[in-house]
């Protein structure tokens, strides 16, 4: 398997990126102050939410996320790599 340049690693993050966004904005508003307010991270980067509901919400969040951005990951790199 060839190894993916480091310029359509940079492309990549930034539609990850940007599906983040979008999920997140689309969201009721007490979903995005769950995301946005009510975490901490830790000194490895990670959140942490203060409920296990809260956690969940997130979680589905970055679910929807992660398949959105494929999904145009997909189609924009399809037989490119």
């Amino acid at each position: 398997m060839k190894k993916t340049p480091k310029r359509i690693l940079k492309e990549m993050a930034l539609v990850y990126e940007k599906s983040w966004n979008d999920v997140v904005s689309n969201l009721p508003n007490w979903k995005r102050q769950v995301i946005t307010g009510h975490l901490e991270v830790d000194d490895d980067g990670h959140h942490i939410y203060a409920s296990r509901r809260d956690q969940d919400i997130a979680k589905e969040a970055t679910k929807q996320a992660r398949i959105n951005a494929d999904q145009i990951i997909e189609a924009m790199y399809s037989g490119k790599y």
